[in-house]
């Protein structure tokens, strides 16, 4: 499970006694899943949250997806000698009881980003989603194993994968997600997963989506065939080697900038990772951001007042085409007269600006 994923700890002692040479210090010595998607998605996410052990500030989804995950755990686990579901009732209280656990693990609601939703509201809503998914696919799933360890040791990597499986059956893995929309296929982040999931255990995965909408929603393999993998000989191959030049990539970056300086990252010019990253307000790649039209930016100690003022004028003109003859304009201003001149100047050609 993949929010279990990041919670891991360090590994035990008795599983790898030392770290293996040419491993960052402070590093723990294994790899999961997430933190390798996290890893190929922004290298200075990777380094903030595991060299340097910072904590962003959890969402809603999170604290949702954990619950979802407590509720369908405890039906499951008691499956595997029973061979028959507890009651819905009893699913929709441990749906709760996961929602509170989750949010008192995370400091209280108060710790919790939750966007513009209200957390009684959307603890209702998951109770009836998990009533849903209980009522619908439980009664076709028999477990075998419920949070599963896995253990990959990949030639070329110089410490362990990990992970824990939602559900195995004997036919195939389960991998529970809840999301905002329906999906008739695995979203491209939760490809290796899979594939790692299918490496370790040669059995085909299947997702289970569940979705937050209004009238609840579940979509399966039965319902969705696309939410199958079973993965080729050539994708486990590639996956592997994947692994490996990211582990290659992430040594180099340590080398290169240790782990106290920023890691390069593309990951701005991809605008979805960096929304939903707890980082991004402070995050070094995103410190000079476009400026707002219509907002007079406040004056900075480390930035003189007349820049910040000079690139919202160029944000204006360059909303009417007038690029150009704004910079020569402001270079005019510039070079004739003085600082405070120049910056009353500036402001009253945001406000003529504004009113146009």
């Amino acid at each position: 499970m993949s929010t279990l994923d990041e919670l891991l700890g360090p590994a035990p002692a008795e599983i790898r006694p030392s770290a293996p040479p040419g491993w960052p210090e402070g590093l723990r010595e294994h790899l999961s899943a997430s933190s390798l998607r996290m890893l190929a998605t922004c290298p200075e996410q990777f380094r903030r949250v595991y060299l340097k052990g910072e904590r962003q500030r959890p969402g809603a989804a999170l604290v949702w997806g954990k619950a979802d995950h407590y509720a369908h755990e405890q039906n499951f686990a008691q499956k595997i000698e029973s061979h028959a579901d507890i009651a819905e009732d009893d699913v929709k209280l441990a749906f709760a009881e996961g929602f509170d656990r989750s949010v008192d693990d995370e400091g209280g609601e108060a710790e919790v980003d939750w966007g513009g939703d209200k957390p009684g509201e959307l603890k209702d809503r998951g109770v009836r989603l998990a009533a849903t998914y209980h009522t619908l696919v439980s009664p076709r799933v028999q477990p075998v194993a419920v949070e599963k360890p896995v253990r990959l040791e990949l030639a070329g990597v110089p410490v362990p994968v990990i992970g824990y499986l939602d559900v195995e059956t004997e036919a195939h893995l389960i991998e529970g997600k809840t999301t905002t929309a329906k999906k008739s296929k695995p979203e491209p982040q939760w490809r290796l997963q899979g594939t790692l999931y299918q490496l370790a255990t040669g059995l085909p995965l299947e997702w289970h989506v569940k979705t937050k909408t209004k009238v609840p929603g579940v979509y399966t393999p039965a319902e969705e065939p696309g939410l199958r993998l079973v993965a080729s000989q050539m994708l486990l191959d590639t996956t592997v080697e994947r692994v490996r030049r990211l582990v290659a990539g992430m040594l180099h970056l340590y080398a290169t900038y240790g782990p106290d300086e920023p890691w390069p990252t593309g990951a701005p010019d991809y605008g979805w990772a960096c929304d939903y990253c707890g980082f991004r307000p402070e995050c070094v790649w995103w410190r000079d951001e476009p400026v707002q039209l219509g907002v007079l930016p406040a004056p900075s100690a480390d930035e003189p007042e007349y820049v910040k003022l000079e690139r919202l004028v160029m944000a204006y003109a360059a909303e009417h085409g007038l690029i150009e003859i704004a910079q020569d304009r402001i270079n005019a201003s510039y070079a004739l007269s003085d600082e405070a001149t120049h910056v009353a100047w500036l402001k009253d050609q945001v406000r003529r600006a504004a009113k146009a």
